[in-house]
């Protein structure tokens, strides 16, 4: 619990675990498995190799914590490149905002964006854009620097279910209001989002959220026009060489470029992420598919689609 860790499970999941944890309990080994049908649920005498890590926070842990970044697909160098960017507690890729029974929440760096998930009502938040909150739901928020605009994302995964005579129960819808600092309005008109006021340097909106369906929506300042110089847009060009496909960027941006190259049939053949300040990426052939490939790139929040046929 006094360095950083990791380790990667025999599936494949690679588990970063910085220091300041409880101690971590690994084990791997043979134990008796019980069969599928329960028939030998009191002796059982099936046999199986099992893989089982977990953080140890004692018998009746009080005020706990614990943080860990899980990585699918992991490989040793994967997760190496991570906990080189993950020292001291983030270091480059993000920031614990609060870790509490009410609230936790984390800034994504390369991304902009802050995550919380509210457990109850918060207030008097002292970090990003979102003051407090009257009822409990997931969101993430994304700040475009360039165009001051923010994006938010809303969702209650609690279906708050009530007894029905028809169905035995049934999901009804929740409400929260978001306190945001500054006076926003909102970009695009959406259903079941209400600015209900916004002055006194602080604007009120109310969410409608129901059966766990997200809700977005953006806001823009007052003297937002909506008018863009085009030149500030995140234009993308490719061109086709002998070994690969170079991609051609018309500015430079803030945070990490990601690109993923993907098969018309959804499978994932390239995978990779680079400094915003390069205006130009090579991808090799080796990563696309005799056919239709489909080039996904997010630059600063915004994502951009090339096709092209191999």
């Amino acid at each position: 619990s006094n360095r950083d860790n990791w380790i990667i499970t025999p599936a494949g999941t690679g588990y970063f675990i910085p220091k300041g944890n409880d101690p971590i309990v690994l084990k791997y080994g043979e134990q008796t498995t019980p069969s599928q049908s329960g028939a030998d649920y009191a002796a059982p005498t099936g046999k199986s190799v099992a893989a089982k890590a977990y953080i140890d926070h004692g018998v009746k842990p009080f005020d706990a914590n614990d943080i860990f970044i899980v990585v699918p697909a992991a490989t040793t160098t994967k997760m190496t490149d991570l906990s080189q960017k993950t020292q001291n507690n983030g270091n480059e890729l993000f920031r614990v905002e609060e870790q509490s029974s009410t609230l936790h929440a984390i800034t994504y760096f390369p991304e902009n964006t802050t995550a919380y998930a509210f457990y109850d009502a918060a207030s008097d938040l002292d970090f990003g854009i979102v003051k407090a909150t009257t009822f409990r739901h997931l969101l993430m928020v994304y700040r475009n620097e360039d165009k001051n605009r923010y994006k938010f994302a809303v969702c209650n995964p609690d279906l708050c279910p009530e007894d029905d005579d028809d169905y035995k129960w049934k999901s009804t819808p929740s409400f929260t209001t978001l306190t945001i600092n500054g006076i926003w309005n909102l970009v695009d008109p959406v259903d079941k989002v209400t600015i209900r006021t916004n002055d006194q340097n602080e604007t009120l909106i109310d969410v409608t959220m129901h059966d766990g369906e997200p809700v977005y929506f953006e806001l823009k300042a007052p003297n937002d026009t909506g008018l863009r110089d085009n030149n500030r847009e995140n234009n993308i060009r490719s061109r086709k060489c002998i070994d690969g496909v170079q991609l051609i960027f018309d500015r430079q941006a803030h945070t990490l470029t990601h690109v993923k190259v993907i098969s018309i049939d959804g499978k994932v053949l390239f995978d990779s992420s680079f400094s915003g300040e390069q205006l130009e990426y090579f991808i090799p052939n080796s990563s696309f598919i005799k056919g239709a490939n489909i080039i996904r790139v997010v630059r600063e929040g915004e994502i951009k689609t090339l096709k092209l046929l191999f």
